[in-house]
């Protein structure tokens, strides 16, 4: 007699379906991080009832308490939240009295995409931290009409936040310390190919002009793989263009240039006068692109010429583009044009001094920016700890099925959307883990997510991809509908061992 064991093992692969529902911290009482101060500012941006506020927002809740994760943020009886907003500068917001303007200003907020009647709000409210953040930019709303306008460097802003926002705690140094802290050093990586669109029209100025040349340069340094490849693949590409009545090209995406000579060519740019023919740069810039990628004009003042045709050739192009405007000549509905209707992609500098420091931001907006896979290709690349990369499917009828494998011993955390192009912690519609499967869902009125270039009834999923080791190895992958191979949650492991005698014959 002989003993054998028959054993059926069914192992789980990560694999899992999902049902949607959003997740929005923004709306969560006493909620905290830099992700939940993040989403906030962008729903702020997004309802587009007040002028950008260049950063200063974001600097405040770090300084104030850092990002909500200071202890004293929630603390018994202290109802002002992550800006930490006082009753008294709370009960300022909605004194419609003593600033007659404000009526109006309520209204825009309520008509606008936030729905929020600020009349009715209370300061416990403001435990809740979008009410917080929106308290915070009707203040600095008041201060705007007052005269005091949002300044755009960073010592500029550390006595603007002394003088008209927090007048009885810090000082100017230690706000400057805290924002240091909080911003600490640029990383962004994965692959981009991007396109610089400089005004060096006669209304710009010889000196100015020096100054954004600079800011050019500085813009390239803070991308740390512009030398580097990722998969195998040019990491972040460079094109340099300087417009007047006519366009000079000084270098292109495929140019075998180092970071060095990259800046050698940029800084040695001749100035050229002339007119500022906005739109035909914009058109040369895009005919110059060999693949998508975001093109980012810099101008003084209004265009010469057409600028809504340019940016909308773009867009047909899957190119993202966005307006800077610089000094007082500046007209907001053109570069919003520019920016091809994204009032979040359009920015006011008061000077040319302000791009010393504007290329933070302009790295962190293009890092943003979601790759578009095509269904079925594999996007292989690395992400060091808290580094994100953003990624744009389109998600046909069937659904969508995400493949996420980490890979030589990385570790990540992923989320989707179909209506936020930045999915985090703080805001999406479900997590990414293994093969997650993703329905279809039909763009709503009171949810619309971006049309199909090619005027289909498609929609968008939004994937995004945050590293949680410090260096993280992963595969991506988008297939057309639903391959996770489960019909339940997750497939449990299941060890079935059958213990069977066999009687044999000798």
């Amino acid at each position: 007699m002989k003993h054998f064991i028959v054993c059926l093992v069914v192992v789980t692969l990560g694999i899992s379906m999902v049902s949607a529902q959003t997740t929005d911290k923004t709306l969560e009482e006493r909620a905290q991080n830099e992700d939940v101060v993040d989403a906030v500012i962008k729903k702020i941006s997004k309802a587009n009832f007040a002028s950008p506020d260049k950063g200063f927002l974001k600097r405040i809740a770090c300084v104030e308490t850092q990002h909500g994760t200071a202890a004293h943020t929630y603390m018994e009886g202290n109802h002002g939240g992550i800006w930490q907003m006082t009753e008294t500068n709370f009960l300022l917001t909605k004194n419609s009295i003593t600033y007659p303007g404000l009526n109006e200003f309520h209204q825009k907020i309520f008509r606008s995409s936030l729905r929020i009647d600020w009349t009715k709000v209370v300061w416990r409210d403001l435990r809740k931290p979008l009410y917080s953040g929106l308290a915070a930019r009707i203040l600095l709303w008041i201060r705007q009409e007052a005269g005091h306008v949002i300044p755009d460097t960073l010592a500029n802003q550390a006595l603007y936040w002394k003088t008209h926002y927090n007048i009885g705690g810090g000082t100017v140094e230690d706000f400057k310390a805290q924002v240091a802290r909080c911003e600490g050093t640029l990383t962004c990586s994965g692959r981009m190919d991007l396109s610089i669109v400089l005004d060096g029209s006669g209304s710009v100025g010889a000196t100015a002009f020096r100054e954004a040349l600079g800011f050019v340069n500085n813009l390239i340094d803070t991308f740390s793989s512009a030398n580097s490849t990722v998969g195998g693949d040019a990491g972040v590409r460079f094109a340099f263009m300087v417009y007047s009545d006519w366009q000079e090209i000084r270098f292109l995406l495929n140019n075998a240039l180092t970071p060095a000579e990259m800046r050698t060519q940029v800084s040695t740019t001749r100035y050229p006068q002339g007119g500022t023919n906005t739109g035909a740069a914009i058109t040369a810039a895009v005919n110059m692109f060999n693949q998508s990628g975001p093109i980012r004009p810099f101008t003084d003042g209004q265009s010469g010429d057409a600028v809504v045709g340019p940016a909308s050739f773009a867009g047909r192009n899957e190119i993202d583009t966005f307006g800077v405007g610089i000094g007082t000549g500046i007209v907001q509905t053109e570069l919003t044009q520019i920016a091809q209707g994204k009032d979040d992609r359009t920015f006011m500098l008061s000077n040319f001094a302000g791009l010393t420091e504007f290329f933070r931001t302009m790295n962190e907006e293009t890092c943003k920016i979601p790759q578009k896979p095509v269904l079925g290709a594999a996007m292989q690349d690395k992400v060091v700890k808290d580094e994100k990369r953003y990624f744009m499917y389109v998600l046909p009828p069937d659904g969508i099925t995400i493949v996420l494998d980490n890979q030589n011993g990385g570790s990540t955390a992923a989320y989707y959307s179909y209506t936020d192009d930045t999915p985090s912690a703080a805001f999406n519609d479900g997590t990414v883990s293994g093969r997650t499967h993703i329905p279809y869902r039909a763009p709503t009125p009171s949810s619309p997510n971006l049309a199909r270039q090619d005027g289909t009834n498609g929609t968008q999923i939004y994937v995004s991809v945050i590293g949680v080791g410090e260096t993280n190895n992963y595969e991506i992958r988008g297939i057309e509908g639903d391959v996770s191979g489960a019909a339940t949650a997750v497939i449990s492991s299941l060890l079935l061992c059958l213990s069977t005698t066999l009687m044999l014959a000798h």
